[in-house]
């Protein structure tokens, strides 16, 4: 069991910085987050965007980190990109 725990953690840990490189691919200016035109841009068919973004930028700043879009893709509140 132990085995595995440590097993899990290490796939999670190594698919983290591939998982943040994918996400961060909505960031057309590079500035380093994602603004909710950046967001819709990535989303064109997303019928609630704006309500899904608002959810995501859970520190409430008007853009979306790279931990923020992570957390949200993890808990799938963010589709996988279209």
């Amino acid at each position: 069991m132990k085995r595995l725990l440590i097993l899990t953690g290490t796939i999670v840990a190594l698919s983290a910085p591939a998982m943040a490189q994918d996400i961060m691919i909505l960031d057309a200016n590079s500035d380093g987050v994602v603004t909710l035109e950046e967001f819709s841009a990535a989303y064109p068919s997303l019928e609630n965007v704006e309500q899904v973004f608002t959810a995501a930028d859970t520190d409430t700043d008007g853009v979306l980190s790279q931990e923020e879009l992570i957390a949200a893709y993890e808990s799938h509140l963010i589709p996988e990109m279209e």
